[in-house]
């Protein structure tokens, strides 16, 4: 089957500290809540304390990227989805600092996805917010030092000078670049996960190295790259998915990792287990099929929780 289109849209973003910031182990569900908080603080008009029941969330952006039910229910790689894939991954640091002085820049990445960078005005616009309100413990308040365009080498300012004009040209890594650039001989690619990874087997996460299998992996990223392109993509859903054989594909190295963190929900009102895996797992034997899907993978990243920056991984070849 050929690759349906989704345009990957990368963004850079320098956070300037007014004052220290002291960060939890992971610092994706630092971002993620603060994010989603004051998006919703920001666009909301009702001010509802949930989005069913509002008139007016059809048009509403916060419900278009949070809450969005699925339109299709007769997609094989979509049965059990209720909600929609979220259009963007916000990326933290991964490194092992948690306390950033006053003055240091926190870098992020942030990935739109399609379609959905339609709506990046509203994501610079709530960071500027954020930073005005503050995020941590501490209300550690910042201003936004850059938000640029990345393709590649390239960096392009979105937000230009002054910070009070957005630049609406977007330079985005087209699936073609990706596929088309691939080696022809491959004899094992290697996932590096920056960031753990949930994979979920039997409706529960898979927290030791050994449950991880090919075709865990492997279908997990085919379906949320068709999910993406099908919601945000220009041509729409397309009916099944590649025909792998899986029991071609074998791993050779696996030193994954338990990586044990979570985050309280302020909206539900309660402790979130967001444990993962972490490290590198080396696939071999017939990867031919495979080699262009998880490359795609490494631009979208993976499993549950994504737009938290989970998932995140890097890809070797030998």
């Amino acid at each position: 089957m050929k690759y349906p289109n989704l345009d990957i849209h990368k963004f850079r973003i320098g956070l300037k500290l007014e004052s220290e910031l002291v960060t939890p182990k992971y610092k994706g569900s630092l971002l993620r809540g603060a994010f989603a908080w004051s998006f919703r603080n920001t666009v909301c008009v009702t001010k509802l304390p949930v989005c069913d029941g509002c008139l007016l969330k059809q048009d509403c952006s916060y419900f278009k990227i949070f809450e969005t039910e699925l339109p299709v229910s007769h997609i094989s790689y979509l049965r059990g989805i209720r909600k929609v894939p979220h259009p963007f991954v916000l990326e933290p640091p991964m490194d092992e600092r948690l306390r950033i002085g006053a003055g240091e820049t926190l870098e992020i990445e942030l990935k739109l996805f399609g379609s959905s960078v339609n709506l990046l005005p509203y994501y610079v616009f709530v960071f500027k917010n954020i930073g005005k309100t503050g995020i941590g413990f501490e209300k550690t308040k910042f201003k936004i030092e850059f938000f640029d365009n990345i393709h590649g080498e390239k960096r392009n300012p979105v937000l230009l000078p002054g910070g009070e004009e957005i630049k609406l040209e977007y330079d985005p890594v087209k699936i073609s670049e990706i596929t088309e650039l691939l080696p022809s001989e491959v004899k094992s690619i290697t996932l590096d996960f920056k960031s753990p990874v949930r994979f979920q087997e039997n409706s529960k996460v898979i927290r030791r190295r050994d449950g991880v299998t090919p075709k865990l992996v492997i279908l997990n990223t085919v379906r949320r790259y068709l999910a993406l392109a099908g919601l945000y993509g220009t041509d729409g859903f397309v009916e099944g998915q590649p025909d792998f054989h899986f029991d071609e594909v074998t791993i050779t190295d696996n030193s994954l990792n338990f990586y044990d963190w979570g985050r309280y929900s302020n909206r539900q009102k309660t402790y979130l287990d967001m444990s993962g895996l972490t490290g590198r797992i080396t696939f071999g034997g017939n990867i031919s099929r495979i080699l262009p899907w998880m490359v795609i993978g490494s631009h979208i990243n993976t499993g549950k929780n994504t737009a938290y920056g989970l998932g995140s991984y890097s890809i070797e070849y030998e």
